[in-house]
């Protein structure tokens, strides 16, 4: 069997020739632990922080979105953004 070093740790671990052969992103980890912790360290690292564009407030969004966006402008959740519809309030009912 061979031995693959956890992305995360460092640690050894023996693996089945075919989850080795099958693994395509190259990465071994030797818990799901150390898996989750791994991912999380990426996705945090392709995040960047915005101002709302409306009330200033800082927010962060991945870095693919904020390099699509073409205005360069950002809004938080509660500003949300100016072409937003939003629902009607509800009527009262005259009995």
């Amino acid at each position: 069997m061979p031995d693959i070093i956890c992305s995360k740790c460092g640690k050894r671990r023996h693996v089945t020739p075919r989850a080795y052969r099958t693994n395509k992103s190259g990465n071994f980890f030797c818990s799901q632990k150390c898996s989750q912790e791994w991912y999380a360290e990426i996705a945090k690292s392709h995040r960047v922080t915005v101002k709302c564009h409306t009330c200033g407030k800082e927010i962060t969004k991945i870095k693919s979105q904020a390099a699509r966006n073409k205005t360069g402008r950002f809004y938080c959740p509660d500003c949300n953004y100016p072409g937003k519809i939003t629902p009607k309030p509800e009527r009262a009912v005259l009995a």
